[in-house]
């Protein structure tokens, strides 16, 4: 079936499309310093929530793109009720983004293969802020050595993510200067991953008749099997913040 509709579906019951809970944003706002007047840049924002989150508290705008039709088409009609003129969301490729504008702060949350990792997605980041923003990533991480088995059932290489200490050493390599980190709990991942059983489920009893209800049920229990056999205790998941130099 098609990725963007799998991911779509799976995450329907989804504000952040990501193990982290979005009331924890507010504080990760706060400590960037986050205000009126600020202008932050979000690639693969999803449902556009923490866009949406900081507005509604910290008066920022900005804007969104997200390569998904289906995300992008669900965050812009969020952004229409909830933040109208201050947050616009585009639908594209982040790779492909051109803009003149600098941002106070760049985001990516959950999606660095765009940029081919942790470092490479640092680097584009720092593209898009002016001398002194905030670069935000959300990254997976290995909170021990995976299992060949969980690497070859979800796609994945060793060298796909860093252990913690290397997401951070990466940064500072690059000139930047940690602000802030936040890691998610085993219940958040949880969460996360039930609220994507509860969605294919309620899709299966509203549609019965999907085409595509027979390949999302077998994608869903593949990476379901892999999350319980090995995922849950070597896959972790931080947010990190890191100030850019000021020239």
């Amino acid at each position: 079936m098609d990725t963007w509709r799998y991911f779509e579906l799976t995450h329907s019951a989804h504000d952040l499309l990501n193990p982290f809970r979005p009331e924890r944003l507010d504080l990760l706002g706060e400590r960037l310093g986050l205000g009126p007047g600020s202008r932050v840049l979000d690639v693969a924002c999803g449902h556009g929530e923490m866009l949406l989150r900081w507005h509604e508290r910290l008066g920022v705008s900005g804007l969104g793109i997200d390569a998904s039709p289906f995300h992008s088409r669900r965050a812009r009609e969020r952004a229409e009720a909830r933040a109208p003129g201050a947050v616009e969301v585009r639908e594209g490729r982040g790779e492909d983004l051109r803009t003149d504008e600098l941002f106070d702060a760049a985001c990516c949350l959950g999606a660095s293969w765009i940029w081919h990792g942790h470092r490479g997605t640092l680097e584009a980041l720092l593209g898009f802020v002016r001398p002194g923003g905030a670069v935000v990533v959300g990254e997976p991480f290995w909170k021990e050595e995976p299992a060949r088995g969980y690497l070859e059932a979800e796609g994945l290489e060793r060298g796909s993510f860093h252990d913690l200490e290397g997401c951070r050493r990466t940064a500072l390599e690059l000139g930047l200067e940690l602000i802030w980190m936040g890691g998610a709990t085993e219940e958040e991942w949880d969460e996360y991953e039930m609220k994507q059983a509860l969605a294919v489920d309620a899709f299966a009893l509203a549609h019965p008749d999907d085409p595509d209800l027979a390949a999302l049920r077998e994608r869903r229990r593949r990476h379901d099997e892999a999350y319980f056999r090995w995922g849950r205790s070597c896959l972790g998941w931080a947010v990190w913040a890191f100030r850019a130099p000021a020239s």
